[in-house]
């Protein structure tokens, strides 16, 4: 299949090469893919790249669309995504990786979730963690209302483009990645200025939701503010190496 052709991949840069399968991670290891960026149209962005047809994305409330920038969200607006049916996955090893820009440094802002819908505090996000220590990146693991999270050793940079990484290797095993333009040369050797955190963290087996741009905390939900380029989640702890090489992918786009 002709990625270029049928779902509007860009003509140059990586064009023809499946950034989310760098680092040989396999298809099937691929829970989606998603790349709004330079896509034609909203219906289009919604296409699992990975997977056509299976874990698309749906509109809970509509993001803006544009070609150039891909989804835009309003956290004030409430706008976010819901990907295929229920929680994608149940229990650990969960990746996901997501190339964003964020409004502001003040707020926290989570990227993609799963999580529990009926209840609070049960899930795993990957969040631009803006208002915490430091302004980081984040891994977030909450079950039964405590939160343990992994965080970058560099803050994002609002309004940039940016690609986030959260690896939930095991219930006691988490890491949390920061790569931009200015640090992707040097990710080789640091590994996109990691962060890893130990506490056990096991969220509830009965989470339902697996959202993009929104967390399913039924007492407090958070939005995403800013934008969305790509985005890709795993059933598989991505090792540092494959981190660097989807992220180098992604940064080509930009």
């Amino acid at each position: 299949m002709v990625l270029e052709a049928k779902y509007g991949r860009p003509v140059s840069g990586i064009a023809g090469n499946q950034w989310w399968l760098r680092g040989d991670v396999r298809p099937s290891e691929c829970l989606y893919a998603f790349q709004p960026l330079y896509q034609d149209g909203m219906e289009t962005s919604l296409i699992n790249i990975n997977n056509p047809g299976t874990n698309n994305a749906a509109i809970a409330t509509t993001p803006t669309f544009a070609k150039a920038t891909g989804w835009g969200f309003a956290a004030a607006s409430t706008q976010y995504l819901t990907v295929g049916s229920g929680a994608l996955a149940t229990a650990v090893p969960i990746s996901m990786v997501c190339l964003f820009q964020a409004d502001n440094v003040t707020s926290a802002y989570p990227l993609m979730s799963i999580s529990r819908s009926a209840t609070t505090n049960e899930q795993w996000v990957l969040e631009a963690g803006g208002g915490t220590t430091n302004d980081p990146v984040r891994a977030v693991s909450t079950a039964a209302g405590v939160t343990v999270a992994a965080v970058s050793s560099v803050p994002y940079v609002a309004d940039t483009w940016t690609v986030g990484v959260a690896v939930f290797s095991a219930a006691a095993v988490r890491f949390a990645y920061i790569f931009t333009k200015n640090n992707i040369a040097s990710a080789y050797a640091h590994y996109g200025n990691w962060g890893t955190e130990t506490t056990s963290s096991t969220p509830s087996t009965s989470i339902d939701t697996t959202s993009i741009g929104y967390t399913t905390d039924a007492s407090t939900p958070t939005y995403h503010g800013g934008k969305i380029g790509a985005c890709s989640m795993y059933k598989i702890a991505l090792t540092h190496g494959q981190a660097v090489r989807i992220a180098e992918a992604l940064l080509e786009l930009v």
